[in-house]
């Protein structure tokens, strides 16, 4: 497979995982400023996925410079 592609592949994939969990969260977790009642799992659950995406934007910044 040549590289453009594969990059292609990895870009598009990346993409639709991102697509996908703004779509998640914001179907299926209730609005911060809604009175809706929040469980331990959807704050646990942002906790992490919060933490991931900030360790990958992390390691992104430090090999940028």
């Amino acid at each position: 497979m040549l590289l453009n592609d594969r990059y292609n592949e990895e870009w598009y994939g990346v993409h639709g995982a991102l697509t996908a969990i703004e779509r998640l969260v914001a179907e299926d977790f209730p609005r911060p400023d809604g009175n809706e009642a929040k469980t331990r799992y959807q704050v646990d659950a942002l906790r992490a996925l919060k933490s991931e995406l900030a360790a990958l934007v992390e390691g992104w910044d430090e090999q940028a410079g």
